[in-house]
């Protein structure tokens, strides 16, 4: 074998011996701290903890973080709308902005059968308001969508003029009823004709609320 060989052999095995050396002399140390460790764990606490120095100031600082309670579940109520309305002669019609005008043709032309009808005949003002507010009430509640108001074409009037039919149309576009009214006009002659309604509601909504109990400003005058 070469001298060169030889010598790098020997660096070799000598840093090996170096590195077990090393490995030992570590395991001596941590058999000698395992060895001195206190057994009781109260002793080892204190043991550690005594080179913590104590903070100056001991009264502690309080943050007062308010409490997050759970939200209650808020009602809306339906942005008010905006009703677009015709009135020539005898035909009466009135709906909200950007409603289907396939729906309203279709509600004009009596395709929309009535699922309640209300006959308002023979009651005075404020006793039609109260029904129909009721009635329509009512419906909602009960996700009926297509109803029948009949006001009567005030042939046996004084006047010769239906004071209930035109009633309905400020009642149809004021609450509360127009919080829940889509469109009206007038019936077809086979349900009533220009002494008749049709209406049609909106779908019932759970997280909405309609204040039913809402009064007109001239109720003192019906």
């Amino acid at each position: 074998m070469s001298t060169n060989k030889k010598a790098s052999k020997n660096n070799h095995i000598q840093k090996n011996n170096l590195y077990k050396d090393f490995v030992l002399k570590q395991n001596k140390d941590l058999v000698k701290q395992l060895s001195t460790e206190p057994k009781d764990p109260n002793e080892l606490f204190f043991k550690s903890m005594k080179d913590v120095v104590p903070l100056k100031n001991t009264s502690p600082t309080v943050y007062n973080v308010p409490f997050q309670q759970k939200k209650d579940t808020i009602k809306k109520t339906i942005k008010d709308p905006f009703f677009v309305t015709h009135n020539n002669q005898n035909i009466i019609l009135g709906h909200v902005c950007n409603l289907s005008p396939i729906t309203i043709l279709n509600l004009q032309k009596g395709n929309l059968t009535p699922e309640k009808k209300l006959n308002l005949h023979r009651l005075t003002v404020k006793q039609a308001f109260h029904t129909t507010i009721s009635f329509f009430q009512n419906a909602y509640q009960q996700n009926n969508t297509v109803l029948l108001i009949i006001s009567g074409k005030g042939k046996n009037s004084p006047q010769n003029f239906s004071i209930l039919k035109e009633k309905l149309q400020e009642w149809f576009t004021s609450n509360p009823l127009k919080q829940v009214i889509l469109a009206f006009c007038t019936a077809r002659d086979f349900d009533g004709g220009s002494g008749a309604f049709y209406v049609l509601l909106r779908k019932k909504q759970t997280d909405v609320t309609v204040n039913w109990n809402y009064t007109p400003p001239d109720y003192n005058f019906l």
